[in-house]
């Protein structure tokens, strides 16, 4: 019965699957400085997985640790995903680390990073930059709520995708750029208090927060905090997949329920809730300015929408295909409402226009 394995410094290359399956196995000793996984299976078919070194290996009573030693300068994508790593050590020498390489390991709960490496620390089961300023992967997917760090202004790529257990997530206000997959897959999710002031544009095919909260459980609610001043584009929209096998388009989205806006001043980018089917209830502030093109295209539950008059402009397409919307009230003081900004709202019967719409 294995229970101990160690992949000593001069290892160059592991086969797929070469330590899969090992239900007892309690420890690794991964101390291979430039190994490489070979996948026998890469290049065959465009829908092709490989099976990582260790897929479905250890067990999660039992406990298994990895330990990457001072050697390793990167670890392998395909080597730990799915199996049931419950601690992972990191050494001094580590000098990436790419999020894919706990995907599937739903039983990791700790991490520890030896205090000599330069480039990154671990907190609260999160691992971060030296200087805190970049999160790149939450380690512990069995993390229920999470409070990201006042000092992170990067949150990394897929940082916290497949948190499954997941419930209640605060961004603060000084992040700037989250990456894309960011959110990915936290189905648990309920709460999301999003405080960054300024956070770059995303692009259509982001994925932020894709499959975040549960229809199950009556989606996620989004509180948007008062010294926001731009939600971006893209930020919270679905998801566009391609299947295939059967050659069809299909659609992800957030599961969103609720947002509510704390007063201050803020404006919604382009396409920024772009087709989140389960929004069913919006509560903007006094001191919105603007609702740029497409920020609520498509979001079918969507019953009822109340303009403030500190809104300048409502964009082209803003509310198109909003097919449950019934009531719209738009206040005195906003400016301009653009092309198709309420096409495809179907249900609404009545609409008055202020004077103040030039």
């Amino acid at each position: 019965v294995l229970e101990e394995i160690t992949i000593p410094k001069g290892v160059r290359s592991i086969g797929e699957g070469a330590f899969s399956d090992c239900p007892a196995l309690k420890k690794v000793n991964y101390d291979a400085e430039s190994a490489q996984v070979s996948t026998y299976g890469e290049g065959e078919a465009d829908n092709y997985e490989a099976v990582s070194v260790f897929a479905r290996s250890g067990n999660s009573k039992t406990g298994l640790h990895i330990v990457f030693g001072n050697s390793v300068k990167k670890i392998p994508e395909d080597l730990i995903s799915s199996c049931a790593v419950t601690k992972i050590t990191i050494g001094k020498s580590l000098q990436e680390f790419d999020y894919r390489v706990i995907q599937g390991c739903t039983h990791l709960t700790e991490v520890e990073v030896d205090a000599d490496n330069p480039n990154f620390i671990g907190q609260g089961g999160m691992l971060l930059s030296k200087d805190m300023k970049t999160l790149l992967r939450c380690l512990s997917t069995q993390v229920e709520r999470v409070v990201i760090p006042d000092s992170v202004t990067t949150i990394g790529e897929g940082a916290f995708s497949g948190c499954v257990k997941l419930t209640s997530l605060t961004i603060p206000e000084n992040v700037s750029s989250i990456g894309d997959r960011a959110f990915y897959g936290c189905e648990n999710v309920t709460e999301i208090h999003y405080n960054a002031k300024a956070v770059e544009d995303k692009k259509s095919d982001s994925c932020v927060f894709v499959r975040v909260g549960s229809k199950a459980s009556g989606g996620a609610r989004l509180i948007i905090g008062a010294g926001v001043q731009r939600i971006p584009a893209y930020l919270f929209a679905q998801e566009e997949c391609y299947d295939n096998e059967v050659h069809y388009y299909y659609e992800i989205s957030p599961n969103i329920s609720e947002i509510k806006m704390l007063s201050g001043a803020c404006s919604i980018g382009w396409g920024a809730f772009y087709g989140c089917d389960e929004l069913t209830s919006v509560s903007f502030s006094q001191g919105l300015t603007k609702i740029e093109s497409d920020a609520f295209l498509d979001c079918k539950k969507l019953t009822s929408v109340s303009i403030p008059s500190s809104v300048a402009s409502i964009d082209d397409y803003a509310f198109a295909g909003c097919t449950a919307l019934t009531s719209l009230t738009i206040s005195e003081g906003v400016s301009k409402i653009g092309d198709s900004a309420f096409s495809g709202c179907s249900k609404l019967t009545k609409v008055s226009i202020p004077s103040s719409v030039t």
